[in-house]
């Protein structure tokens, strides 16, 4: 009798690594690790529930086919989604844009689509029944103002009639104003109210008025302007030559009454000090004259006067001195105890 020959890798894929049937047993239900039995469970499954799972990598469970209500927002949920429920979504976003083209024909702005043209669109054809049949003579565009129509800059010539009754934006925010003209004002004080373009030139007019009111109906042969002194007119420094044109006629000058003397010795050389106290003097001139019995030298000045810059006076010489006030003349001496006496008016 011949044994038979086992081939080796045939009885591999019979039995598993510890000897056991691989195969399975064909019975109504196989050893679960067999392969009979692994085709037993996908059998039943497919027959039952009909729920498979897809595998990590395409990890998307089909999902519930129960269909869901249309939704009110598109946001993306972050939570795992099946594939029948990303369907859903979509469906749910097409809902909402069919919501918005609920109907076909113009709309108004609120409720159109915005759209963007292309940088390099084509000239777009406008047609439109507000503008009008016909342009101006020259090419031009016709341009009309209405009630509550939007302000449009212009250039160029205007002609016919223009209505101006819109105010100057602020950055120039003054209104035009009538045109009526105003009587000539007797005042040029500023007003504080708001004033129109118009009523300021009105004003500007006025002080014009006014001023020329004040000047002579000509003016000198020299072409300047001739001065009149009038009682209780106001001093007017002028200066160049003075030629007189008729009668020049000088009032009475009537001379300081009041004069202040005094003596002012230095006790100690070498520090000034002023004459006098505070006081003005009518007439604006001083005599100023060292002691007789001084045996040094006085120093006349200013405030700061010194040895080193004051006028030099010996004993019994004076000078005179043109000032408003007494306490503007100061004397130091190089002696203690000399000094000077004083004279003013």
């Amino acid at each position: 009798m011949t044994t038979p020959t086992i081939d080796k890798a045939a009885q591999a894929l019979l039995i598993d690594d510890d000897g056991n049937d691989a195969i399975g047993k064909v019975t109504a239900s196989p050893e679960a690790n067999t392969i009979l039995g692994r085709l037993k469970a996908i059998e039943s499954g497919a027959g039952t529930s009909g729920a498979i799972t897809i595998a990590n990598g395409a990890d998307v469970a089909e999902g519930s086919t129960t269909d869901d209500a249309a939704s009110s927002t598109v946001a993306e949920s972050t939570t795992a989604r099946t594939s029948i429920g990303l369907l859903k979504g979509v469906k749910n976003i097409l809902i909402l844009l069919n919501a918005k083209f609920a109907a076909l024909g113009q709309k108004a702005k609120a409720g159109s689509v915005p759209v963007t043209l292309a940088s390099d669109e084509d000239d777009l054809g406008v047609t439109s029944t507000q503008l009008p049949a016909a342009l101006a003579a020259n090419g031009g565009l016709k341009v009309e103002g209405v009630a509550g129509g939007v302000a449009v800059p212009i250039s160029g010539a205007i002609t016919g009639t223009v209505t101006a009754n819109a105010a100057i934006a602020n950055g120039s925010d003054v209104a035009q104003g009538t045109t009526t003209d105003d009587a000539a004002s007797s005042t040029v004080a500023e007003s504080t109210t708001a004033r129109t373009g118009i009523g300021l030139w009105k004003g500007i007019k006025n002080i014009l008025i006014l001023v020329n009111a004040k000047l002579p109906s000509t003016l000198a042969a020299s072409g300047g302007l001739p001065i009149e002194g009038v009682a209780g007119g106001v001093a007017v420094p002028i200066s160049g030559s003075v030629t007189a044109s008729g009668t020049v006629t000088v009032g009475a000058v009537t001379p300081p009454t009041t004069l202040f003397h005094g003596r002012k010795t230095i006790t100690t050389a070498g520090t000034e000090e002023a004459i006098a106290s505070s006081q003005a003097l009518a007439a604006g001139i001083v005599y100023v004259k060292a002691l007789y019995g001084n045996t040094g030298y006085v120093y006349v000045g200013k405030t700061g006067v010194s040895s080193a810059d004051g006028y030099v006076l010996l004993a019994g010489e004076e000078v005179v001195i043109c000032t408003d006030n007494l306490i503007d003349v100061f004397v130091d001496v190089s002696v203690n105890g000399e000094g000077v006496t004083y004279l003013g008016s």
